[in-house]
């Protein structure tokens, strides 16, 4: 899968610290999962490692709203709906 390249590809760039590169890619990979309609968990995988990456970067109110949709989609999915 395509997206799961994206996003490991995006943590590995997060890892030696070309924040960057990561969040092209991490933006990528997110975007081609929404568009494409992808399970929400798989949605939310990108929700979190994109977050991650803002933490590090000290932007806490990206990270915030992006946890924040993470877990309204939790709820989603636990909801069944």
């Amino acid at each position: 899968m395509v997206t799961a390249t994206l996003t490991n590809l995006g943590v590995m760039y997060q890892s030696m610290g070309d924040y960057d590169q990561a969040e092209q890619l991490l933006l990528r990979a997110l975007t081609i999962r929404e568009r494409k309609g992808a399970e929400e968990i798989f949605i939310i995988q990108s929700l979190k490692s994109l977050a991650s990456l803002y933490e590090i970067k000290g932007d806490y109110v990206k990270a915030g709203q992006l946890l924040q949709r993470a877990v309204t989609g939790l709820e989603k999915l636990f909801r069944g709906g």
